[in-house]
């Protein structure tokens, strides 16, 4: 995966959103990095990708934020 046009994992961010387009963002911490894990194919985010299909999903994530960080992204 790779970093898109805002900066986060994702395709990049087409504004404004195509009609019928769904999209979906997480936040978190170093739990959705998947330092450990094959980013592409064991994470949160490709489990999602598997599971919604045409849905677009957007992972931002930082190692060691906290709530407030998240909520300040």
């Amino acid at each position: 995966m790779k970093w898109n046009n805002a900066g986060i994992f994702g395709n990049d961010i087409i504004v404004p959103k195509p009609p019928g387009e769904k999209r979906v963002f997480i936040l978190g911490d170093s739990q959705l990095e998947c330092a450990s894990q094959h980013f592409e194919t064991e994470s949160l985010f490709a489990k999602l990708k598997q599971k919604l299909g045409q849905m677009q999903v957007f992972i931002a994530s930082q190692s060691s934020s906290t709530t407030s960080d998240q909520i300040a992204m």
